[in-house]
């Protein structure tokens, strides 16, 4: 009976593994998006840097020279998580960090072995890094941790509700994610402080 249950969940693990849409991966393959035409016409292909939280719940990085140099990622699957990816230029004194990511979040952008990174996505995997790294210290902050937010309702509220601005729904880069991450874990998420940040 024993070696039978074992039998059976072996099978069982196997074929979710087999389908295309079955959740069990080792890992996923990050397919990266085109870059805005201005910057191939006058950078050219760029190298990337990945972030991402591994399996081990820790931050990994690595850097590859083109996009199809992408390594499959161990994804820490029993959240949401994040996936970050730089281009950036060292031949032209650009590194990463200075030009905006494109990223997602797994497991909505996940579909068979593949995770699908967007420059939409950038903003949401970004916001995600932001609120990890806020304050928790206070009582207030308990349990507003980013594996628990509701990405799929943000994505919503950011792009297609119009209830934010219309400046930051075409420009999220606009907000100042930081601020809105640490008023987030100190007193809830609130959408009106999504707006554009005043530039002098």
């Amino acid at each position: 009976m024993k070696y039978g249950c074992l039998i059976g969940t072996a099978v069982l693990l196997s074929f979710l593994s087999a389908c295309e849409a079955g959740p069990v991966h080792s890992s996923y393959r990050p397919v990266l998006p085109e870059l805005p035409p201005h910057w191939e016409e006058l950078l050219g292909e760029p190298h990337w840097r990945l972030e991402w939280v591994a399996e081990d719940g820790r931050w990994r990085e690595r850097e590859m020279v083109n996009s199809r140099d992408a390594p499959g990622l161990a994804l820490f699957r029993e959240w949401a998580t994040p996936v970050l990816a730089w281009p950036f230029w060292p031949e032209r004194g650009l590194i990463p960090g200075m030009m905006k990511p494109c990223g997602a979040i797994f497991p909505w952008d996940a579909s068979g072995e593949k995770i699908t990174l967007g420059w939409k996505g950038g903003v949401e995997a970004f916001f995600w890094k932001e609120l990890a790294s806020a304050d928790f210290s206070s009582a207030a902050a308990r349990g507003r941790f980013p594996w628990y937010f509701d990405w799929p309702r943000f994505r919503d509220l950011l792009y297609e509700s119009g209830n934010v601005p219309e400046t930051v729904s075409r420009d999220p880069w606009l907000a100042d994610w930081n601020s809105i991450a640490q008023k987030t874990v100190q007193s809830g998420f609130d959408r009106r402080r999504i707006v554009a940040q005043s530039f002098t």
